[in-house]
């Protein structure tokens, strides 16, 4: 089923930004010899602070990244295949879903709560691409005929499709997301078709071509085309292994994994228009499955400490919409309501929470805070009532001005004023928001 025009613009500009709260990373699986030694990697664009995420894992394959739940997903293909997750950090390990065959590619539809992965049919002589809800409920085998040995997977959820890589017939296709619709994408005859990813900002699909025979190994490449496959284009040449691709839209830049080969295997990266190529990762096991993903992801924005009863015996409310981010969507407010009306009012931010006895309140903000422009509830005209509201626009300017960057932390609490209270207390007050600031 297709979407709308405009839910189709709103998930790429979140899937471009893809509201990241810190420097993205590479994560890899190092499908290190023998089996029970193979890890999860981490490391910086250009490769520096590498960190092994979860170590003595049996062979490994594809991996996916869930920027909305900040956890990342890899496949496990023997003795027991299996498709585990963890947190971005390697913490909160989990089973997710056991399978019945060697499992190679894996993809997350975040927006859709779905995760997908591909079977080589290794072991059931059956191969097959399957579904299941992210909490490893929900199994679905897609009824796609004519597959014989699919690797690589990705979803495209704005167009409600997935793509997929398929050694054994030297094709990418691609369906609707239940398998429906089938189509060939690329027929490459080059050799052996292995992982694919998508770059839905400019519209591209990414792949990595092993020659054969294994003579020919060092001459694989990475190729670009449309997303209907045309416009085929060679844009790194010379590789050993090149198993699988990732893209870094923000930046320009395209990795990919070189496995397989007695001399070094390593992750490579290069620019978009297919120039300066580069090793960014070396000395390793065997790499294979690669993509890239935010370093962590906070919990949204979040209420906290008391609001003050005003004199009427109304609580003032804080609340909040969008998502405080430095690139994207420039979205987020943050709102008071249930305040007396026509009165003037503020916003106070601070770096860190506090809860602090303040005129007849709590001040829920820790010193030293600022203070935004004084602005006016409005309202009911006419005698005093709780139908006056403030709001406070946190543009991407603003946080700039304010110094602020992807990780800060920000307390906001609202000040008014509150006549019908005695001297020194005539003021009213919010209870506060809490939220990370976003890449």
């Amino acid at each position: 089923m297709r979407i709308s025009a405009l839910v189709r613009t709103a998930l790429l500009l979140a899937l471009a930004s893809r509201t990241a709260f810190a420097q993205d990373k590479i994560y890899w699986t190092d499908t290190a010899q023998p089996p029970g030694t193979c890890k999860v990697w981490r490391a910086d664009l250009d490769g520096s602070n590498g960190e092994i995420l979860v170590d003595g894992l049996p062979e490994l394959r594809g991996i996916a990244i869930d920027a909305v739940a900040g956890r990342v997903y890899w496949t496990e293909s023997i003795p027991t295949p299996k498709i585990r997750s963890s947190k971005l950090d390697g913490t909160d390990l989990r089973d997710v879903v056991p399978v019945t065959d060697s499992t190679a590619g894996v993809a997350v539809d975040s927006f859709g709560g779905k995760l997908y992965w591909t079977e080589a049919g290794y072991n059931s002589q059956t191969p097959k691409i399957q579904r299941v809800d992210l909490d490893g409920i929900n199994i679905q085998n897609l009824a796609i005929p004519g597959l014989v040995h699919p690797v690589g997977i990705a979803v495209d959820p704005a167009s409600g499709r997935i793509y997929w890589s398929d050694i054994g017939t030297q094709q990418i296709r691609r369906a609707n997301l239940d398998g429906s619709g089938d189509e060939v994408v690329i027929l490459d005859t080059q050799g052996d078709v292995n992982g694919l990813t998508l770059d839905l900002v400019s519209g591209h699909l990414y792949w990595c071509v092993i020659p054969q025979p294994q003579s020919e190994w060092f001459h694989g490449t990475v190729r670009r085309a449309n997303l209907d496959g045309s416009s085929q284009e060679i844009l790194f040449s010379g590789q050993t292994t090149p198993t699988t691709v990732a893209v870094d839209h923000t930046n320009g830049k395209v990795y990919w994994s070189n496995s397989w080969h007695e001399q070094n295997p390593g992750i490579m990266r290069g620019d978009m228009d297919g120039t300066n190529p580069e090793v960014v990762v070396t000395n390793l096991g065997q790499p294979f499955g690669i993509v890239i993903g935010p370093a962590f992801v906070p919990p949204p924005p979040n209420t906290y400490c008391t609001a003050k009863v005003n004199s009427l015996g109304c609580t003032p409310a804080i609340s909040f919409t969008g998502l405080p981010t430095l690139s994207g969507l420039d979205d987020f407010y943050i709102t008071a309501t249930n305040v007396l009306n026509n009165k003037t009012g503020m916003l106070l931010l601070s770096k860190t929470s506090g809860s602090t006895p303040f005129y007849g309140g709590t001040l829920c903000l820790g010193t030293p805070f600022v203070r935004t422009a004084i602005q006016n509830s409005h309202g009911n005209a006419g005698p005093p009532d709780c139908s006056g509201s403030y709001s406070f626009h946190f543009t991407q300017a603003y946080m700039r001005s304010r110094g602020l960057v992807p990780g800060s932390d920000v307390h906001a609490q609202f000040w008014s004023r509150d006549p019908g209270y005695p001297q020194p207390n005539k003021i009213g007050l919010t209870d506060g928001v809490h939220f990370t600031i976003g890449k």
